[in-house]
This record gives structure tokens, sequence and C-alpha cells, in this order.
């Protein structure tokens, strides 16, 4: 993991848009999403933008995890991917998290993608409202990564409610991501 760049500390700065990127790896597939409103790819994944990722929970503004997992909140899920999450297999599915920051005026990323989380997937909750939802809980491997000072997520308002560029996902941005080789 690398820290960020000048160009991403920049981006910050000027409040440019910054978006999540969550990965599933699982017995059934690689799922990745994102509150971007375009598809983005990266890593060999596109992650879909369709309104799918409503939020992350469970993190203070200081960045510190409380408690030690994360509630992950999928909308408007599709009768595959609910067979996928709700089948007992997903249990211990791999989970990656990561920030990605858009120049607004180019429409491009300013760097890539910054992971700032993975865990496990230990819980998953499905309810059925006006449209199919799914709670996944992820058991979180804080320790992996020292000294990265994770970002709360903008659990109320989402992209797919407000359909708003500049309502980003995260709402706390750290620097102070590790440098590892």
């Amino acid at each position: 993991m690398k820290n960020r760049t000048p160009e991403q500390i920049s981006a910050i700065e000027q409040g440019w848009p910054t978006y999540a990127l969550v990965r599933v790896l699982g017995w059934s597939g690689i799922h990745a999403y994102t509150d971007a409103p375009f598809d983005i790819e990266y890593d060999a994944s596109t992650f879909l933008s369709n309104g799918v990722l409503l939020g992350l929970s469970n993190v203070k503004e200081d960045g510190t995890v409380n408690p030690q997992t994360r509630d992950l909140s999928l909308s408007g899920a599709t009768n595959d991917t609910v067979d996928a999450y709700t089948d007992t297999r997903t249990i211990g599915d791999r989970v990656e998290e990561f920030a990605v920051y858009y120049d607004p005026d180019t429409g491009l990323s300013v760097g890539d993608p910054l992971p700032v989380n993975f865990g496990n997937i230990s819980k998953v909750k499905y309810t059925d409202n006006r449209q199919p939802t799914i709670g996944i809980t992820v058991s979180s491997k804080w320790d992996t990564f020292a000294g990265v000072r994770l970002c709360a997520a903008n659990n109320t308002t989402h992209r797919t409610a407000v359909d708003d560029v500049n309502d980003t996902f995260f709402k706390f941005v750290h620097d102070e991501f590790a440098e590892t080789e």
C-alpha cells in the first residue's frame, strides 16, 4: 500500500469527489460495487454504479473503529445477488474496500484507488421492503494495514436517493496511510 500522492492530497483539499469501491471475493464469484455515478474499472474488476452500494457504517470521525465490524448495505438486489449472498457459503467471503478520488473537470481518477480496509463476511441479513436490501456484516482485519486511518461513510444519504455528484460516500478523510513495499 502506498501513501497518498500529492495530487490525491490536493484533490482532498479541493473537495473533489471521493468514491468508494467495494469488492466481494466469494464462492459465487467477484462482486464489485461503487457509489460513483459511473462504473469504475480497477484491478481487473468493473465496479458497478447501478445504485446498489448504500453505505458502510461503524467508523468514527477520528477514523477509529467502533466496534470491530463494518456493516455494508446493498439495495435493489437482483434475484441472483440475493441467492448469492443468502447462501451459507457466503460466510467468510473476503471483502475489500478502496477509496478513489476524481477530478470533476477531467472525469479522471487521481492516482490509483487506495485500500482502506478488508475483512470477511460474518453475517448477512436480507429484507424485502420496496426493494430488496442486503445487510452484510464484515469482521474487519484492522490490524493488517498498520497506521491506516479509515473513512466514515455517509450512511444516511446516498447517490441513489439524492442523484448528486457531490454526495460523496466518505465523510471524513485522513492522510495517514501506511507505507509498505
